[in-house]
This record gives structure tokens, sequence and C-alpha cells, in this order.
């Protein structure tokens, strides 16, 4: 009885690890999944943005339109990772390097007015994480 008692307990334990490192497999490949589709977005707007915006200067009074836009887009796509971040679903280390990129995009002047004009009042939450941790305000 104890050989079988042991060749079970083995087969058991064998059954849980290797449940367990499906599951670890599979929320890494959710998370990497996650990452490369932010990525393509971000991509995505940095193609779209103009250079004027990237240079850090403010927007033109006319034909604007463009780059209020990506910039939209942009802020939009910060306030997602922002969320994403709160409830834990990014990493540490990828969150870092995010938010460091967002550090440099929102002491733009043309990206400061859009966040100012309407994301302020609209997303409480990311706009004061915005003010106190990304701005030189």
């Amino acid at each position: 009885m104890k050989i079988a008692d042991i060749i079970q307990a083995v087969i058991m334990l064998t059954g849980i690890v290797t449940i367990c490192f499906t599951i670890y497999q599979f929320v890494r490949q959710l998370r990497l999944s996650l990452f490369e589709k932010y990525t393509a977005r971000y991509q995505h707007i940095m193609e779209i943005m103009p250079e004027y915006v990237l240079k850090g200067n403010p927007l033109p009074e006319e034909n604007n339109e463009n780059a209020i836009c990506a910039i939209r887009l942009y802020i939009d796509l910060c306030s997602e990772e922002f969320y994403l971040y709160q409830h834990k679903y990014l990493d540490e280390a990828v969150w870092k390097e995010w938010k460091e990129g967002m550090k440099n995009m929102f002491n733009k002047s043309s990206v400061q007015s859009v966040f100012e004009d309407k994301y302020q009042k609209d997303y409480k939450d990311f706009a004061a994480f915005i003010v106190k941790e990304l701005t030189n305000k």
C-alpha cells in the first residue's frame, strides 16, 4: 500500500505542478499580448502625431484638428494604461517605462493645452496623477 500511496502522491503533485505552470504561462502570454497591443497603438499614434507636437511647440491657431485628434488618442491611451496599472494588470517595469514616456509628452505645451481643455474635468483620478506625477507644475 505504501508504494501505491507514494505513486499516487507523485502523480497528484505532478498534476498540480503542471496546472500551476500552465496558468503561469497563460498569464504571461496574456500580459505579452496586452503589451504588444498597446505598443502597436502607441506606434500608430506617434506616426500620425505632427512633428511640431513632438518638438514641444504649441498648437497653431488654425489647422490643428489632426494634432488635437492625435493628442486625444495619446491621452486616451495613457488613461487606459493608468487604469491597467491601478488594477495591477501591468508589471512595474513596464509601467515605469511607460510613465517616463508620458512624462516627456505631458510636458509639451500642445499636449498640456489639449489635456487641460477637456481631460481634467472628465478623468479626475488620471488628471490628478498627471498633474502630481508627470508635469513640471
